[in-house]
């Protein structure tokens, strides 16, 4: 079966529903910018399964197919993995009057949170 590429500006609707196409049959392996270094690719070689997100032509984010996610590394080995030449920061940021929060819970057990009070700089942790 050949293959055929529908470009953005061949698509002259403003919605593609069922009605125009059958999802059945459609299969999509790459998501891609007109000059093809920003791009969605789902498995880049036969029965991979992975889906890859490359920005600037850079791989920078990657589901395996343990659903485990990679940022800056390809080969993630936990839920989420975050890696980076230099210093590696996860910022997690709430707005004014909130307070941002991890919270880490395991079964039915009771959570434990690392948070910081809303518009303080104070650093808080709450067991049980």
């Amino acid at each position: 079966m050949g293959r055929t590429e529908i470009r953005g500006g061949q698509i002259k609707d403003d919605s593609i529903t069922g009605d125009d196409i059958d999802e059945s049959t459609l299969i999509l392996d790459i998501l891609r910018d007109a000059d093809g270094d920003t791009k969605i690719q789902i498995e880049e070689s036969a029965d991979e399964d992975k889906i890859r997100f490359d920005t600037a032509g850079v791989e920078r984010m990657i589901i395996n197919a343990s659903g485990q996610v990679g940022i800056g590394t390809n080969d993630p080995d936990n839920t989420l993995h975050v890696k980076s030449a230099g210093a590696t920061h996860i910022k997690i940021e709430s707005d004014a009057g909130s307070y941002p929060a991890l919270k880490l819970k395991s079964g039915t057990a009771g959570s434990t949170y690392v948070w910081t009070p809303a518009d303080t700089s104070d650093l808080r942790l709450y067991a049980g």
